[in-house]
């Protein structure tokens, strides 16, 4: 998780990889459905304590809008899914925090759809005649391109920098980077070496590492039931 500064109090935010929320089988005592319920209520837990979720991994059908609105009525779901049903973020907000703040989404740059999602936060009371009296900031959710495409990596995050950055503005990039700082780190053999975009990235939003396990696994199965922390 990279902040701009920390000093300065922000809305509570958490990032969760749970590798597939969508339920493929239909019946009720299925693994699957047994591992969706699961994801569910941590899902609920990590809202019980922060106001912003991020999450990627989704896996969810390009036009599906409605997976998780119903389970959470005191939440707003903002979606950011792949074109092919595979990758997929997307951000939860607790509608407390949505009395104070007005929220846009950054529509993704071809070839984004997916990998990068950005919400824009602007103080909800704030207008011609009144002067904002909260920051304005970014949550940026990314799940970067894996495996040896360390180019694609760089074409996602350098999608960031047409984004204005005032004084004033926090920024918050969370995520599955699926690169590491040390060739030597790369367990996967995949040449997940920082992409060339990357020192770009943090200087244009004057981002600072504040929190990094290198990459923490929670196994819920053998297979596909595999919830990560994010990874630089």
């Amino acid at each position: 998780v990279f902040v701009a500064d920390c000093r300065i109090p922000h809305p509570s935010l958490t990032t969760f990889n749970f590798r597939s929320l969508s339920v493929q089988a239909t019946k009720r005592r299925s693994v699957q459905s047994h591992r969706h319920g699961y994801v569910m209520r941590c899902i609920k837990r990590y809202l019980a304590i922060s106001n912003i979720l991020c999450a990627q991994e989704t896996w969810l059908k390009p036009n599906d809008a409605a997976s998780l609105q119903a389970s959470l009525p005191n939440h707003k779901v903002f979606y950011n899914n792949h074109p092919v049903n595979r990758a997929g973020t997307l951000v939860i907000v607790d509608n407390r925090l949505l009395r104070h703040y007005k929220v846009r989404e950054i529509p993704p740059r071809p070839g984004c759809e997916g990998r990068v999602q950005v919400l824009h936060f602007s103080d909800a009371l704030a207008s011609e005649t009144q002067a904002a009296k909260r920051h304005p900031f970014y949550p940026i959710n990314l799940y970067l391109q894996s495996g040896d495409e360390s180019v694609r990596r760089s074409e996602q995050l350098s999608s960031l920098l047409r984004l204005p950055v005032t004084p004033d503005t926090r920024s918050f990039l969370v995520g599955d980077l699926n690169f590491v700082e040390s060739p030597q780190d790369d367990a996967s053999g995949d040449h997940c070496v920082i992409p060339a975009a990357w020192p770009e990235v943090v200087e244009h939003f004057s981002l600072r590492e504040v929190s990094q396990p290198l990459h923490t696994c929670f196994s819920l199965s053998t297979s596909t039931a595999r919830c990560r922390s994010s990874r630089l």
